[in-house]
Formats: C-alpha cells, sequence, structure tokens
C-alpha cells in the first residue's frame, strides 16, 4: 500500500524555509509523521513489510529461486549501531525461513565502521554511499551469499 505525500511536499523539497517549519515548528520527522503518530506507524509499517517478505518468500519458493533480504544501514544507523528496524529482523530471524543479510551487524562488527569514519563510507549531505561505501557493501553482500550459501 502507497501512501501518497501531504500536499505541501513540492514545497517542502524546494524550500529550506517549509523544512523549518514542518521539521522545528510543527515537530514533523523526514516522514512527515507527528512524533505522537511515529510508534504507531512505525509497528504498522513494520508488519506490513514482514508480511511482504513472507509473502514474496513463498513466491521464490514456489519458482525454485532463492530470495535474500539485505538490511542496508543508514548512516545514523551505523553511528548508533542501532536501528528502528530491529523488531522486524528479529521477527525475520524467529518467524521465517527467509535468509537475512543483516549489514549494520556486518558494518559494525567485521568492516569495523563507526561513527569516528562512517564518513569515508557516506556523504555526510545527502547520507548516500561514496565509493568506498558502494565497494564495501558489494564486498559484504558477495562474501555473505558465499558463506550463506546463496550461491552455490
Amino acid at each position: 500500500v502507497y501512501n501518497s505525500g501531504p500536499w505541501y511536499e513540492p514545497i517542502y523539497g524546494m524550500s529550506y524555509i517549509c523544512r523549518f517549519f514542518m521539521l522545528d515548528v510543527l515537530q514533523y520527522d523526514w516522514l512527515f509523521l507527528k512524533p505522537s503518530d511515529r510508534k504507531a506507524k512505525t509497528h504498522t509499517a513494520l508488519q506490513k513489510l514482514f508480511d511482504c517478505i513472507v509473502a514474496f518468500q513463498e513466491y521464490a519458493e514456489a519458482n525454485s529461486f532463492k530470495l535474500l533480504v539485505v538490511f542496508h544501514p543508514m548512516a545514523e544507523e551505523v553511528i548508533s549501531n542501532d536501528t528502528e528496524m530491529k523488531p522486524l529482523l528479529q521477527k525475520i530471524r524467529e518467524e521465517s525461513s527467509v535468509p537475512l543479510l543483516d549489514l549494520l551487524r556486518h558494518f559494525n562488527e567485521v568492516k569495523k565502521m563507526s561513527g569516528e569514519n562512517v564518513y569515508d563510507y557516506y556523504w555526510p549531505i545527502d547520507r548516500h554511499h561514496k565509493g568506498l561505501g558502494h565497494r564495501t557493501y558489494a564486498e559484504s553482500v558477495q562474501e555473505n551469499i558465499i558463506a550463506l550459501r546463496i550461491i552455490q
């Protein structure tokens, strides 16, 4: 299910004044949610994601291909070594047979990413990967595909 953005989204995208008003004055977050709505909306979204992943796994099994779910953390999640997705990742591990690659754990424990070096991998302004981040992501997925025996 897709939720349309609010009517002011195009203005928000172009105007720092609008962003200031929405984020600092009205206290909306970057997902256009009020703090009072965030917990319930997050819970609902995580359940929908889980249901979708399980359905995709059933489709994969019925069509003879292997599914691998890769959790790709944002820079802030690498810095804090935490994510709002933790309940979903836990549920996938405990309640499904879906192979899961948690790159947050891998980046922090194996690749030794942290708050001290995260911006070697991510751009500080838009939080997308730099070249080293793309390389690390690709190498991490490759290592784990082999370790999880996704490809034999």
